[in-house]
């Protein structure tokens, strides 16, 4: 029902655009509806222009200096990274940050919020070592201030902090790196708002222990990403989701007998004839012709 929910958005759109009296509700349904778009790489053109005119609706409403803005320039930034180069849309991340900076303060949870934020947007455009640094600066600033506002298991800490992990494992300091990984999963177990962080995480520190060639870590790693997936809460495009993302982890180390489970759970989930039913016979097949079983594959 997706399509006719966001035709019923647009029309919802539609008059709001005609209805000076709300424009905070005008901007509530751009940005919904952005939002929406923005999983859709066709459609990120439109998602951007969405952000661009949600802009200059909270400009007009709020005033161009107005900390609330800052938080528009960045959702606008957020449509546009994978549209742009850096040198295009960072004016806009300078603007917001000392917007911020003016209005709330350094030491402010959104002014933390948009120094992560930034950062993340830098790792769009490569791994060179000045961007590293500038990333861990970055990430460090909002850390220092987060770590003040926030017990140590909130789910914007630790995203945070797996940032500077990777920031970390980019530039060698692998220890410090896994030691914030291990934590991190630690920290958000039991978190039922925080499942799919959670089995984010781990599948950074599988990459990572692949990558090592540390093959007793890495194997706990990945069942223990195969128990919680089938016993955490999800949506099932989620479960499906993380079904096929561990199968190929499992036919990538040669574990073909996990992978074949958790295919065909995909499967049985999946109703015949979606695209998550097609993706699973595929890589069934795929499975079963790399494996030598051949009139498998081929029914």
């Amino acid at each position: 029902v997706l399509a006719d929910a966001k035709n019923h958005c647009q029309s919802g759109l539609d008059l709001c655009a005609e209805l000076d009296s709300e424009p905070a509700f005008y901007l509530a349904r751009l940005l919904a509806i952005k939002s929406d778009l923005a999983r859709d790489s066709d459609e990120r053109t439109k998602a951007y222009e969405l952000a661009r005119e949600a802009l200059e609706v909270a400009e007009k409403l709020y005033g161009r200096e107005h900390p609330a803005v800052a938080g528009y320039l960045l959702k606008t930034v957020a449509a546009r990274v994978f549209l742009e180069e850096r040198s295009q849309y960072e004016p806009m991340v300078a603007r917001a940050l000392e917007i911020m900076i003016n209005g709330f303060g350094e030491r402010h949870y959104s002014t933390a919020r948009a120094l992560i934020m930034s950062s993340d947007f830098m790792a769009l455009h490569g791994m060179s070592q000045s961007i590293l640094l500038e990333r861990e600066q970055l990430i460090k600033r909002g850390l220092d201030t987060l770590s003040d506002l926030l017990e140590t298991s909130h789910p914007d800490l630790v995203k945070a902090e797996v940032s500077l992990a990777e920031v970390f494992r980019a530039t060698g300091r692998l220890e410090e790196a896994e030691e914030i990984l291990t934590k991190a999963i630690e920290k958000l177990e039991g978190q039922a708002e925080s499942v799919q962080l959670l089995l984010n995480i781990r599948r950074t520190l599988i990459n990572f222990y692949l990558r090592l060639g540390r093959d007793d870590e890495l194997l706990r790693c990945m069942e223990d990403q195969k128990r919680q997936i089938s016993a955490l809460s999800m949506t099932k495009p989620q479960r499906v989701g993380r079904m096929m993302e561990l199968a190929y982890d499992f036919s990538s180390i040669g574990k073909l007998d996990d992978a074949e489970t958790l295919l065909k759970h995909g499967l049985a989930l999946s109703s015949e004839g979606d695209d998550w039913y097609k993706a699973f016979v595929m890589k069934l097949a795929q499975l079963y012709a790399d494996s030598g079983r051949e009139k498998e594959a081929r029914d």
